[in-house]
This record gives C-alpha cells, sequence and structure tokens, in this order.
C-alpha cells in the first residue's frame, strides 16, 4: 500500500492530535463516551455467550420489546471500533480496557462458534473486522489480529458467502441470499486484512487467497456508473428491500472501499468515481441540512425528493449517513487536497451531530430526522439498538479528524471552526470562539521554543459566505476558496474573524412543485409549531436575539435547538414552479 504521506497532498491527523476545548462538543463527546463505557461487557456479550452455552456470569440481555440487537452484531463490532478510536483521542484507560474484554469475549465464543454467529453476513462480519483491526493497531493488542483471521477465515467458507452472487444493490433480500446484505462495503476491510497480514508475515499463498477473496466484493459495477458519466436513475438494485432506487449510505460507504483500493493499487479511477459520486450526491441529494436519503433512505430523483419532503417523516438517516460522509470527505479532501469537500461536513456537524438526540439507556437511537413540510419532532427509533446505535460514537470520533489537515510543507488547514487546540511542527495553534452565536472566531498562534520558522495557516471559507469576514490581527490573503496566514515565528499572534453570516434559503423544485428551507449561515432554521402559514423569503426573517429570527408571527429557531417531541416544521411548500 502506497505511503500516505507522500502520495497525498494533504495529510489526515489522528483522533489523538486533536483537542477539542469547545464546551458544547466537549460535553457530547463526554456524553456519548460515558453512554457506551456505562453498558456492561458481560451485557453485551450476554446473547452471544447464552447462544454459544457460555457462562453470561451477571450478564443481563440487552433486547428490550423490539431490537435490532440479536447476538449484537450490528453494533459489537462498531463499539469495538468506538472504544479504540475513544482510548486514541483520551487516553483513558478505561476504554483501552473494554478493548481488552472485548477481544477476549470475541476469542471466547469464537472457540465454540467459529463465526460468533454475527460474521454470518456481510453487513455485520465487516464490523466486527474493522473493531478487531482497530484493536490490533491502536490499542496493539496482537491477538486481536488472531481472533480477527479466525473469523475471516471461517467467513470465506461459508457457502452463501463464498457463493455469493454480489446482486447490484442488494439491500438484504430476505431469501437465500440475506447473508450477502450490503456485501459492497465489506471490500475496505478484507483489504486492510489483507495489509496486516502482510505486515504479519503471513505465506505469500495465504496472501492471494484474501485478495482474491477480496476482489469478489469490489463494487465497480456500481462505482463505474459515476466514473463512466452514466444517469444512475437508469439503473435499479437487482435485490433487496427497495427494488427501484439505491440505499444512500451503504452506497455512500462504498466509496470507502473505493479509496482504500485507491491506495492500495494508485489506480485514478478509484478517485475518478468517488470525486464523480460525490459531486452527484452534492448536486442533487444534499438537502439544506447537509442531510440525505429523504425517503426512508433511498437515493432519488428530484421529483421523489420533493414529494418526499412534503409527505414523509423519516428524512434522514443521520448517524450513518454523517459517518460515512465525514469518512468520503476526509479522504476527497487528501487525496485531492481540495478543502471545499469541508461544506458538507460542516452542515453536517451543525444539523446533524449537534441536533442528535442522544440514544437512550434502553438502545433507543436518534435514527431518523423529521423535515416533513407537514411539520415533525425529533424522535427516537422505537426499536432499540439499531445501526445507529453503532455509527453515533463513531460519528463522534470522525469529526476529530476532519478539524484541520496537515500540509506536506508543515502547514495547517482549518477545515471546521470548532474550538480547538492542535500542535504543530513549530508553534501550537488554538481555535477559540463559536462564529454560529455571536460571528467571532480566534486563530492563536502559540510558536514552540526555538521555532525556525513560522506557521501558515489555510482557512476553508465556507460556501455560503456572501462577503468575506473582517480580519484583525494579521493580513490575510485569499484563494482557491481559502483563507491564507502567515503567523511569525517569534512571538504568540492572535487573528481575529468577524462573521457577517447570511440568512438564506434553499429551494428544491421539479418544475411542477417545491419546498423551501431556510438557514443562517450553516444553521438550518426551523419554525415553531407545526400550524402550516404562507411561505415567506429569506428577506422576511428579522433577527430577534439569541440565534433566533422572526416572519410575521412565526418564530425559526435553529434545528440543533430543538428538543425531543418539540414541535417544529423546517420545509415550505411552493406553489407551483419556483
Amino acid at each position: 500500500m502506497k505511503n500516505q504521506k507522500v502520495f497525498d497532498p494533504l495529510i489526515a491527523v489522528r483522533y489523538g492530535e486533536v483537542k477539542i476545548t469547545d464546551a458544547v462538543l466537549l460535553g457530547k463527546l463526554k456524553t456519548i463516551g460515558e453512554f457506551y463505557l456505562s453498558i456492561p461487557t458481560s451485557d453485551a456479550f450476554y446473547e452471544m455467550r447464552t447462544k454459544a452455552g457460555l457462562d453470561t456470569g451477571d450478564g443481563k440481555s440487552l433486547v428490550y420489546g423490539r431490537s435490532w440487537f440479536e447476538e449484537g452484531g450490528i453494533v459489537l463490532g462498531q463499539w469495538l471500533q468506538a472504544f479504540c478510536r475513544f482510548y486514541d483521542h483520551t487516553g483513558d484507560v478505561r476504554y483501552r480496557n473494554r478493548v481488552r474484554e472485548y477481544v477476549d469475549a470475541f476469542a471466547q465464543v469464537q472457540k465454540v462458534i467459529p463465526s460468533c454467529f454475527i460474521c454470518e453476513t456481510a453487513y455485520m462480519a465487516e464490523k466486527v473486522f474493522h473493531g478487531l483491526l482497530d484493536a490490533y493497531e491502536i490499542c496493539g493488542f496482537a491477538d486481536a489480529y488472531d481472533v480477527c483471521k479466525a473469523l475471516i477465515d471461517n467467513f470465506r467458507q461459508i457457502p452463501e458467502i463464498a457463493n455469493a452472487a454480489c446482486r447490484l444493490g442488494d439491500n438484504g433480500a430476505k431469501d437465500e441470499t440475506f447473508r450477502e446484505i450490503e456485501w459492497y462495503t465489506i471490500g475496505e476491510a478484507l483489504y486492510r486484512f489483507a495489509d496486516m497480514a502482510i505486515k504479519q508475515g503471513e505465506s505469500p499463498a495465504y496472501i492471494s487467497e484474501i485478495e482474491r477473496f477480496a476482489k469478489k466484493f469490489e463494487y465497480d459495477e456500481f462505482w463505474n456508473i459515476f466514473l463512466e458519466g452514466k444517469n444512475l436513475f437508469d439503473y435499479s438494485p437487482k435485490a433487496g428491500v427497495n427494488s427501484d432506487y439505491f440505499h444512500a449510505y451503504s452506497h455512500v460507504n462504498s466509496f470507502n472501499s473505493a479509496a482504500y483500493l485507491y491506495y492500495r493499487t494508485g489506480e485514478e479511477k478509484y478517485l475518478e468515481a468517488a470525486k464523480k459520486f460525490n459531486a452527484f450526491m452534492t448536486d442533487t441529494q444534499v438537502i439544506a441540512t447537509g442531510g440525505y436519503g429523504t425517503i426512508l433512505e433511498w437515493l432519488l430523483p428530484k421529483d421523489r425528493i420533493v414529494d418526499a419532503l412534503l409527505h414523509c417523516h423519516c428524512t434522514f438517516e443521520n448517524q450513518c449517513n454523517t459517518y460515512a460522509t465525514l469518512r468520503q470527505n476526509r479522504f476527497l479532501t487528501v487525496a485531492t487536497g481540495n478543502i471545499a469537500y469541508g461544506n458538507t461536513s460542516e452542515l453536517l456537524y451543525y444539523n446533524s451531530f449537534l441536533a442528535s438526540l442522544e440514544t437512550d439507556p434502553e438502545g433507543h437511537a436518534y435514527y431518523y430526522s423529521d423535515y416533513c413540510a407537514d411539520g415533525g419532532k425529533k424522535w427516537l427509533n422505537p426499536i432499540s439498538w439499531t445501526c445507529c446505535s453503532g455509527t453515533r460514537p463513531l460519528a463522534a470520533m470522525e469529526l476529530l479528524r476532519n478539524i484541520y489537515f496537515r500540509g506536506t510543507d508543515g502547514s495547517l488547514y482549518i477545515n471546521l471552526l470548532i474550538a480547538s487546540q492542535i500542535e504543530c511542527e513549530e508553534a501550537y495553534i488554538s481555535l477559540e470562539g463559536d462564529f454560529t452565536k455571536d460571528g467571532k472566531m480566534t486563530v492563536r498562534c502559540c510558536p514552540k521554543t526555538g521555532a525556525k520558522k513560522g506557521q501558515t495557516v489555510h482557512i476553508r471559507k465556507p460556501a455560503y459566505l456572501t462577503v468575506d469576514p473582517v480580519f484583525c490581527g494579521k493580513t490575510v490573503t485569499q484563494q482557491d476558496g481559502m483563507y491564507h496566514i502567515s503567523f511569525d515565528a517569534v512571538v504568540e499572534q492572535v487573528i481575529t474573524m468577524e462573521f457577517d453570516l447570511p440568512v438564506y434559503e434553499r429551494d428544491i423544485s421539479d418544475g411542477t412543485q417545491g419546498v423551501r428551507a431556510f438557514l443562517h449561515g450553516p444553521l438550518a432554521l426551523a419554525a415553531k409549531g407545526i400550524t402550516k402559514k404562507p411561505t415567506v423569503t429569506a428577506k422576511d426573517l428579522i433577527a430577534v436575539g439569541d440565534g433566533t429570527f422572526r416572519a410575521g408571527d412565526e418564530l425559526f429557531k435553529p434545528f440543533r435547538d430543538y428538543e425531543e417531541n418539540e414541535e417544529y416544521r423546517m420545509h415550505f411548500e411552493l406553489e407551483g414552479n419556483v
């Protein structure tokens, strides 16, 4: 695999390189981390150990009513990944100890049940494989590799997996092929294991076997639709729970396998396909909040998107889609050097991650956001331990890797304006403030003792700005969608940024009907209550303080500030063709 630091114009940071100082985000990270630590390993593995006939100790079932927990496969692999990443970020040994417990539990069950039950479908296996590889790479548990190897070797022998048809768009057909569910996302995990096997000194013959197996799950049929400039809506899934449209999350996530193949092979086609897919998403699928998949979870033509925003109450699969998009945007930013991919990441940070309700003790997660023009409210999914209860902590950690990027020349790229700190080669850089509340942000540069050169900082210019911020303290230049600052090497320097955040509207129309949403900078706004009123324009919204606006007798506030069951309207119906 190519050396990413040499191969790419930008370098991604690790989870542990970023210190968060923003009080809101810091509180969210603590809440999320403590919540998952509060789930005893004996409870998490209770179902799996019970089915394997093993001692469950003091464990109790986590299955509450309607549940996706089953043996835990949908979430246990994701939780293992999250514990590894929280440990890398915080250094808190409680997370590392939890990783140790999970690896031991998987090893214990695997000796009795070679698949651990949960590595019998591609959908579940992918998450567990990544978790065990994280346990090895981040936490240094060598035996995690051995457990992963045993599970993968078993996985390859399952007839339905070995003989998988790998049908286009398969999202879990309830037939003999159910084990193939979202087969197109597992390639990344298998190739990642192959590269780990190389480092472990496995035989060339064994590595070739893994690579041949991984190749079976490459998703060229879908990736090539975009690479070759074809129309997605000329195609339909050949299997799955929806036969008309493609599942949003899993197809975004499939491009993380394309990203891995890009680094593994150096073939530009994987990068080009990912870039074109991202452009398709940005141009045709992403709505005001940064969300997409407006009828439950599907990639849709514009008329269906408008219809969904008019009538559907399950508009956006928050945690999974946010996680997949942040990963894809990080890859594209690093691989292309184009920091503009952060525009969508910024929307998702404020309108999905910060706007989400936290999972409750019985595993009911904030799965869908409701953006319906008929009015909506925030609610927890009635089914416990859905996939979003697994990706919630992963999205939290992925945010950390999207705040900053490093240039190969030692410069720093600021992608998300979130109060935080990072160490550079010659200086420490701090972001201070919250520009979404008072329009102000500070960048502080503290040179290291004996620094030999200054620190260059590049800041992404948000796409919604109509006028540039006012900069005080240093000369700032602008080029290629970024603001550029050169700090001195000797003394601490501070530059302040004052933003004039616009209030603007985002209309979507198919030529016969349409909807409108309003934003204030990166913040999607929603009107309080569900009583329908005449649709207004951005010019009608008058600031009344504390981030709220009034248009006639309607009060608007940021979507992120709405509480559970508080009613609102985010989209407003347009009459006729806008």
